[in-house]
């Protein structure tokens, strides 16, 4: 989404994978899943703004958006899964 808009618009995102996913992994996974992601982007987005302006600190060298990596030259999207098991 966003390297065909540019941009993400995290609200309707939020809403939108809220009531698609709520059923199938429970509400509060759901919101804590699209908490984390949306905090994620918002880091990203403000990092840019601190890169454009020249303020980065020194510490950070370059700026990707959230869980993508670059490999073999291309951005690839990559998740990392906890799970615990409940009985």
């Amino acid at each position: 989404m966003f390297f065909e808009a540019g941009g993400v618009d995290l609200k309707s995102t939020y809403k939108d994978f809220y009531k698609k996913y709520k059923a199938l992994i429970g509400s509060a996974t759901a919101q804590q899943i699209l908490n984390k992601n949306n905090e994620a982007w918002r880091s990203f987005f403000a990092l840019l703004k601190l890169r454009k302006k020249g303020k980065l600190p020194p510490f950070i060298t370059k700026v990707n958006p959230p869980g993508y990596r670059k490999k073999a030259g291309r951005r690839t999207l990559w998740t990392a899964q906890e799970r615990s098991v409940q009985n």
